[in-house]
């Protein structure tokens, strides 16, 4: 990792992954797996470098509410979401979550959360119980909404740029 000005450091541990954990269609969880078995720890908190705009404060916000619902036994981990006040449809275009023929506003709606991956706090505990970073009894944080884009693809990263230069111009470098 040297090589590309990646180094321990006090507070952060580089490790190379292991060759069959290595690829685009390995699960997160046979890392994540790894991770905990040669790196002990309390608590681990994961993110993904495609998760850019996610904020520190955000970050800490997200632990601290955990740790919290940990000390008082209400949560094993925390995984991160978005809120959604919409009407969906399935394919066919039956309503899944309103009734058509009486329509209320959307903001009445019965709130859906989709996880969004942008961050998971769990224990080795929790992970062993399910082989999976959410838990048995999880909690759901809602993160912002501008903080919340997932790169997957070129539009994502098309957003999450417009979304940079408006808020950080002074960071990002302009493409000429």
């Amino acid at each position: 990792m040297a090589e590309n000005n990646l180094v321990d450091s006090e507070r952060v541990l580089i490790r190379d992954r292991k060759s069959e954990i290595c690829g685009d269609f390995v699960s997160m969880n046979l890392i994540l797996a790894d991770d905990i078995a040669n790196v002990p720890g309390d608590v681990y908190l994961m993110t993904h470098t495609t998760n850019p705009l996610l904020g520190a404060e955000t970050i800490q916000t997200a632990l601290h509410q955990f740790l919290d619902a940990k000390k008082k036994g209400t949560a094993d981990s925390l995984f991160t979401v978005n809120k959604f006040q919409t009407r969906f449809y399935r394919h066919d275009g039956t309503a899944v979550n309103h009734d058509p023929d009486n329509l209320i506003r959307t903001q009445d709606l019965e709130p859906w959360y989709e996880e969004n991956s942008n961050l998971y706090i769990f224990t080795a505990e929790s992970f062993a119980a399910t082989n999976a970073r959410i838990g048995k009894q999880p909690i759901m944080f809602e993160t912002p909404r501008l903080e919340s884009i997932d790169i997957d693809d070129q539009t994502d990263w098309q957003l999450a740029e417009a979304v940079a230069q408006y808020f950080y111009p002074s960071t990002i470098a302009r493409v000429a």
